[in-house]
């Protein structure tokens, strides 16, 4: 392996998820109540803790990491970060554990570990995350029914078992029954048919209260997202120190914020 790890360092929400693992680690967050903020959401999340000694710390440890990374990880999201491990480039990396499917495709087959990510100073942290399905409650009564049969399918145990096995690489069961069958159980030990759930062990371990970090839900995160990934870009390109940057990120999120207010209030 010419390199011992990776990074999706892009300046991209790549870079935002990647780092936030570590500030989490390391004790640090992005606002005081972060976790109720990252689960319930906030119109008022109060201010910015990205100032802290214990994020300061994350970022320079983030700084040290990728300058010894492979050198393709300033221009890597998730998807070049994946395809540099699957090509033998890194022999470690973090990344979405659904990139399993492409790992076990190639010359990797059978030859990866699983796990989640180590401990720092204040925990594990693992960015947590997902998506969801609905139903307009402004759609046509023909179409709302016709949403809900179609949820009832997508989240059976049978189609959730098929998507798993799909030969193009399977995506996370919903449905917790669907992780207790006998053959969901075999192929949690390589060879697989279902390369996505060779990372379950790990991926239950990471979904523990406990080790998951969860970025904030207010109506400005799309505009601080940008502001974290852009002044930690800078950071890594040699333009400012950890300290500039996080009190530079903590301004983003601020004025951020505040945009946000003015247009609620407009």
């Amino acid at each position: 392996m010419p390199y011992g790890h990776g990074n999706q360092a892009k300046q991209h929400d790549s870079l935002m998820n990647d780092f936030s693992n570590l500030l989490w680690a390391y004790g640090g967050d992005y606002f005081k109540d972060g976790q109720a903020v990252g689960r319930l959401g906030s119109e008022d999340p109060g201010e910015p803790i990205l100032d802290s000694k214990e994020a300061v710390e994350a970022a320079d440890v983030y700084r040290r990491l990728v300058s010894i990374a492979h050198p393709g990880s300033l221009g890597w999201d998730w998807d070049g970060l994946g395809a540099a491990f699957a090509a033998g480039q890194l022999a470690m990396c973090v990344n979405w554990h659904e990139f399993a499917a492409g790992n076990e495709s190639g010359k990797l087959k059978g030859k990866v570990g699983y796990a989640r990510l180590p401990r720092g100073p204040k925990r594990s942290a693992s960015m947590y995350g997902g998506t969801g399905v609905a139903i307009n409650a402004t759609a046509s009564e023909r179409d709302q029914q016709a949403a809900w049969l179609f949820i009832n399918w997508a989240t059976s145990k049978k189609t959730q078992l098929a998507n798993l096995k799909s030969k193009v690489g399977g995506g996370t069961p919903t449905r917790d029954s669907v992780y207790k069958l006998p053959e969901v159980e075999k192929a949690k030990k390589p060879p697989s048919k279902m390369p996505n759930i060779l990372t379950a062990d790990a991926v239950f371990e990471a979904w523990k209260p406990e080790n998951i970090g969860l970025r904030p839900k207010i109506p400005a995160w799309n505009e601080c997202d940008t502001a974290i990934f852009t002044e930690l870009s800078k950071m890594l390109a040699g333009q400012q120190g950890p300290e500039s940057c996080m009190r530079n990120t903590k301004e983003g999120f601020v004025q951020a914020i505040d945009n946000a207010d003015s247009l609620k209030n407009a």
